[in-house]
């Protein structure tokens, strides 16, 4: 995606996939305030 750094980024999954995709995105200099994000689990 172009330009990442100029949008917001939000996220709902369970923890390992969401830890993984908050990483990935801010690897290339998202900041914190354009990421939103929930964590769920199963359940069980």
């Amino acid at each position: 995606m172009p330009d990442l750094t100029a949008r917001d980024v939000y996220v709902c999954g369970l923890p390992g996939m969401t830890t993984a995709v908050l990483r990935t995105v801010r690897e290339p200099g998202v900041r914190k305030r354009q990421i939103h994000h929930e964590r769920f689990s199963l359940a069980g």
